[in-house]
């Protein structure tokens, strides 16, 4: 009969053990038909040859009957929050457990059927408004199994916030070498996931076999307005590829990390493309990495010259890119320029880190200058930008050049003085190289009287003509008071000096 559920009639009258003979299996049948709150994300293998034999597999069906239960209290579960397919399962599963609506996310790894995502699972896709995360890993699929991708994503809820397609192998039917399989109609059916957060698609040979896939990325872009995460680690991007992207990757007002590493492909003129993305006021980018692209000193100068006008990139990731010392010497003058006050003012305080995240590259760039390592280092130690500032401009400037501020004459003076007076409340010792610098408050202090003194010595009058007409009326005053007293003593003498000294005063005006 159609609508007969076979698994639904005998689920109240049947025993775990009559489906299974396998402990584990039967403890996990048990856990999702009582809705255990405690389930862990459960592994789940086709068969034991697919196995690793060892602690952390869930689940291994012994038959078709025993897969189908396991679909159905899948289906009725309400606490499994995470499934991971370790290989293709067959309809029986996939027909019972797209009921359940409590699933957040869904893992395929290695799945080398025709379609690693059956039709089945897109009912699941489309109905449970709970599930976030979609992630395929080393998928094999062939062109039916492409189809079915596409129409299980472009059909998913719309509660999805990350997507990962990661190093899928596109086949020719029949199971013979890799196809020619346009991959664009997927990339398009993301699309219409405006509210998808984070999008990976590391491995994927975009462009190697169709250029619409570039132009199908760079629509889908545009539409994921909410996008924060883009990985398109080592995929096959050249210049051509990369100027259709960069206008959506510009636009994309949310985007905080970028991934281009490994895209070799890539020349010099298509990074200087990317690194316009940082030039643009309004990005937010924070995280850009575009290691084990070979960019050599030209790239990192290219980089380092959009940095001198960003302030949100704090990653950049550079290793693997054939820089020497002098394309490193580039980002010493980003972080910080000693050739005035007003340059070194206007350095990047806001870059932290020039590694890659890639856990192959962990560790330090070894023919890094130590000054690029010493500002990194004092970029990170404080979050008060202006705190980095003062910094670097008391490590590098014993003396200060006042003179393009003598236009202004006195005004700026109080802005100094009170500039001294916040940097004087902190003292640190930092190293550069190595020589260790000391900046304590008697330093500084003896720096602020210098300021001063530059000041007053180029405009002797504007400081002191309002000193002594002060001088003055304070003589006046004590003048008026003793005029007034009625006893004698000595007032006639005091009065005397009084006027004495309000003479000379008044001789300096003149």
């Amino acid at each position: 009969m159609e609508g007969y559920n076979k698994y639904a009639a005998l689920a109240d009258t049947i025993k775990i053990e009559d489906i299974t003979s396998n402990k584990q299996n039967q403890t996990i049948l048990r856990q999702l038909k009582e809705n255990d709150p405690h389930l862990e994300p459960m592994n789940l293998y086709c068969s034991t040859d697919e196995a690793d034999n060892n602690n952390t597999i869930d689940y291994i069906p012994d038959k078709d009957e025993d897969i189908g239960w396991l679909g159905y209290f899948i289906g009725q579960c309400t606490t499994l929050k995470e499934l991971h397919f370790c290989n293709n399962i067959n309809k029986h599963f996939y027909r019972q457990m797209r009921c359940n609506k409590s699933i957040q996310t869904v893992c395929f790894y290695g799945c080398s059927g025709m379609n690693p995502i059956e039709e089945e699972m897109t009912f699941f896709f489309r109905t449970n408004h709970n599930l976030t995360r979609i992630y395929m890993q080393d998928c094999r699929m062939e062109a039916e199994g492409v189809r079915q991708l596409e129409i299980a994503i472009g059909g998913c809820s719309k509660s999805l916030k990350q997507l990962s397609l990661v190093d899928t192998e596109r086949y020719e039917d029949g199971g013979g070498g890799p196809a020619n399989i346009d991959f664009a109609n997927v990339i398009t059916a993301i699309g219409t996931h405006t509210q998808l957060e984070e999008l990976d698609l590391r491995n994927e040979c975009i462009g190697s076999f169709c250029r619409e896939e570039f132009t199908a990325l760079a629509f889908t872009i545009r539409c994921l307005t909410n996008l924060r995460k883009l990985n398109l680690f080592m995929n096959e991007i050249d210049d051509e590829g990369i100027e259709t992207l960069v206008d959506s990757l510009s636009d994309a007002g949310n985007l905080r990390e970028l991934n281009l590493a490994a895209n070799q492909r890539i020349t010099i003129d298509g990074w200087m493309d990317v690194a316009t993305i940082l030039e643009m006021f309004d990005s937010k980018l924070e995280k850009l990495d575009v290691s084990l692209n070979y960019i050599g000193d030209g790239g990192a100068y290219t980089f380092a010259n959009a940095l001198s006008i960003n302030s949100t990139l704090k990653t950049l990731g550079l290793q693997c890119n054939g820089i020497t010392r002098r394309g490193w010497e580039f980002f010493s003058k980003l972080l910080c320029d000693t050739s005035s006050v007003n340059n070194t003012y206007l350095s990047n305080h806001t870059l932290l880190d020039l590694t890659s995240e890639q856990s192959f590259l962990q560790g330090p760039i070894h023919n890094l200058p130590p000054a690029v390592h010493s500002y990194l280092a004092l970029n990170r130690s404080t979050r008060d930008r202006e705190k980095v500032a003062m910094a670097k401009i008391l490590l590098n400037h014993s003396h200060f050049n006042v003179q393009p501020f003598f236009e202004w004459e006195l005004k700026v003076l109080p802005l100094m003085i009170g500039w001294f007076t916040r940097a004087v409340t902190f003292s640190f010792t930092f190293t550069i190289g190595e020589i260790a610098y000391s900046m304590c408050p008697e330093k500084i202090k003896k720096m602020k009287l210098s300021v001063i003194y530059d000041f007053i010595k180029e405009f002797p009058m504007l400081y002191i003509e309002p000193v002594t007409r002060q001088e003055i009326e304070d003589c006046t005053a004590l003048e008026g008071e003793l005029m007034n007293q009625s006893s004698e003593g000595d007032k006639e003498t005091r009065l005397e000096e009084i006027r004495r000294h309000k003479a000379r005063a008044m001789r300096r005006l003149h």
